[in-house]
C-alpha cells in the first residue's frame, strides 16, 4: 500500500490533461494456483510501478468470501501510458504466466469522477 501512496504522491508532478484510465478486472484463479499468482501480479505491479511513470497505481485485491476470486484495479495517467504498459515485456510476460491459471477474466473500463489522496494528487471529471 506503501508503494501504491508513493506512486500517486509522485503522479501529483504528472500535469495530467487528459482523462486518466481506470481498469477494474475481476479474476477467476483456478484452484492451488492463488500463491503463485500472487507472485505474478506482485512482479507486474512493481516492476510497471517502478519503470512506467505513466502507470499511477495497481492494486491487486482478494475477495474475503472467496479466495479464488480476485481483482486488480488500475490507474493510467492516459489512455497513451495504458497502451504503453500493455507493450512492456512484464506485462507480457504476465499475460503469458497467468494464462493457465486464470479461468475468468471479466473487465471493466471505470470512469473516474473523482481522484484524490493525502499526497496532493486530485482530479475532477470535468
Amino acid at each position: 500500500m506503501k508503494q501504491i501512496m508513493t506512486a500517486l504522491a509522485l503522479s501529483a508532478s504528472l500535469s495530467v490533461q487528459a482523462a486518466p484510465i481506470m481498469n477494474f478486472f475481476e479474476l477467476g484463479i483456478a484452484e492451488g494456483q492463488n500463491a503463485v499468482y500472487q507472485q505474478v501480479a506482485q512482479h507486474n505491479i512493481q516492476t510497471s510501478l517502478k519503470n512506467e511513470k505513466g502507470t499511477l497505481a495497481m492494486i491487486a485485491l482478494q475477495s474475503q468470501d472467496n479466495p479464488q476470486i480476485g481483482y486488480m484495479l488500475e490507474l493510467y495517467a492516459d489512455e497513451t501510458a495504458y497502451q504503453a504498459h500493455r507493450q512492456t515485456p512484464h506485462f507480457q510476460a504476465y499475460l503469458k504466466d497467468t494464462a493457465a491459471m486464470l479461468e475468468s477474466k471479466d473487465y471493466r473500463t471505470v470512469q473516474p469522477l473523482y481522484l484524490g489522496n493525502q499526497g496532493g494528487v486530485s482530479w475532477t471529471a470535468r
